[in-house]
């Protein structure tokens, strides 16, 4: 399942706008773009970053995660 960035910070607790403001602090993964206007977070990239939020990892903790998380993507692993 595809997540829009609401859905995504509604999940996580956050506002549209600091969803945004994660991607850029690299705590949170980028969207995958399908075109100009369009653009989804996997789900299961999602629920890993809330159990790690919910585990109280640091933002570091978080940037690694994502590291990871964009690493799998372009191994073409299903990292969702």
């Amino acid at each position: 399942m595809l997540l829009k960035d609401v859905e995504v910070g509604a999940r996580l607790g956050m506002a549209r706008s600091t969803t945004w403001d994660c991607v850029r602090a690299g705590t949170l993964p980028p969207p995958i773009r399908r075109g100009s206007k369009w653009s989804r977070w996997p789900s299961g990239e999602i629920d890993r970053i809330e159990a790690t939020i919910t585990a109280g990892a640091s933002d570091d903790e978080l940037r690694a995660l994502v590291k990871e998380l964009i690493e799998a993507r372009t191994a073409g692993k299903d990292a969702a």
